[in-house]
């Protein structure tokens, strides 16, 4: 989850210090979301229920991440709709 959070958190500070709109803000932070879950793609899970298959999750995108981004990315589409 840590490797979209974090991006996103960033992103999300990085507009309010830009005086960002909301809706800019979370667009900017699913998109940073987005690209900490394409970077999990090439780890090895070493935390979580996903540690006990070891290097068999490279090549496979982080669940956690997967949800964080799609949360982000889901807020970013409702706020766009007003």
């Amino acid at each position: 989850m840590l490797d979209a959070l974090e991006p996103a958190v960033e992103a999300l500070e990085k507009a309010a210090s830009e005086d960002k709109s909301i809706k800019e803000a979370f667009e900017k932070a699913a998109e940073a979301a987005e690209d900490g879950l394409e970077r999990t793609k090439d780890m090895e899970a070493k935390k979580g229920r996903a540690k006990a298959f070891g290097s068999r999750t490279v090549g496979e995108q982080d669940p956690g991440a997967t949800v964080v981004y799609r949360f982000l990315r889901e807020v970013s589409e409702e706020l766009n709709k007003s």
